[in-house]
């Protein structure tokens, strides 16, 4: 067995199917933002902001007044409509989980992290504006990363998938 060793300049980039962007749906208002900035690492369910939506409340008041409803209390389909509404603006479903339990509408409702990562971007500003699309937060799980390697043309022959390689970083020496 001939072996050849390939050195290749590269770099470390994130998987991009784990990256994720927080933004509304709806026009919203931040009313508070978590102590977090970008490069800050978070968990998954942490709080990122609290937020107000005018169609919100309004779909979460239906939706109280649907299943709070003796009539329609009893039917399920009387209120999954309105639930879907929610679920079409994206509410959490501990948000929504809540409002069955307490019947009462929250002024704010809280936005958390979808998943493990780092912060790579925070647009949201108290008393801001958000208008659907806006993106306030992106998160990216940096447990699965990418090396990118820039080989030679007349090295790529030799390469073959699933040999095994080995990285060194300059900003983790020894590792």
């Amino acid at each position: 067995v001939v072996r050849t060793v390939i050195r290749a300049p590269g770099t470390i980039q994130l998987d991009e199917r784990r990256i994720s962007v927080i933004s509304m749906r709806t026009e919203s208002f931040v009313q508070k933002v978590a102590d977090v900035t970008t490069g800050t690492g978070v968990k998954k369910g942490q709080p990122l902001m609290e937020v107000y939506s005018p169609a919100i409340s309004s779909a979460a008041a239906e939706y109280i007044a649907t299943i709070g409803s003796p009539a329609t209390a009893r039917v399920e389909q009387y209120g999954r409509g309105s639930r879907q509404r929610l679920k079409n603006f994206d509410v959490p479903d501990a948000v929504i989980a809540t409002m069955e339990k307490t019947q009462a509408v929250p002024l704010a409702i809280e936005w958390s992290a979808p998943r493990d990562g780092i912060v790579l971007e925070r647009n949201a500003i108290e008393g801001m504006r958000a208008q659907p699309g806006d993106v306030l937060f992106r998160v990216a799980d940096t447990s699965v990363v990418w090396a990118m390697a820039d080989v030679a043309e007349r090295d790529v022959g030799t390469l073959a998938v699933g040999q095994p390689v080995t990285v060194k970083a300059r900003g983790f020496p020894g590792r």
